[in-house]
């Protein structure tokens, strides 16, 4: 049984495909109170390098913690506002 979604974490990215593997893995060794439930949403703000493809790899290891959501509309506000928009955390 999982725990019940309380948090999640958005993730805007525009053409960060180098960082954003970082990113993830440091977000995904964090230590978390036991029965706190997270995600992290990885928007990807129009990127024309290879951050989607980065997203998947990290998502194979990541056992359903990653989302990815796709904002076209360039601009962190709106890459954020998209994340929060489709985010199951409180």
């Amino acid at each position: 049984m999982t725990s019940p979604l309380r948090l999640s974490v958005v993730v805007p990215a525009h053409n960060r495909a180098a960082r954003l593997r970082g990113t993830l893995d440091a977000l995904l060794a964090q230590q978390t109170p036991a029965g706190l439930g997270w995600e992290v949403l990885v928007v990807d703000n129009g990127s024309t390098d290879g951050t989607l493809e980065v997203f998947r790899t990290m998502a194979m290891r990541a056992r359903g913690r990653l989302r990815y959501v796709s904002e076209p509309r360039l601009g962190k506000s709106q890459a954020l506002n998209a994340g929060i928009a489709v985010a199951r955390g409180a």
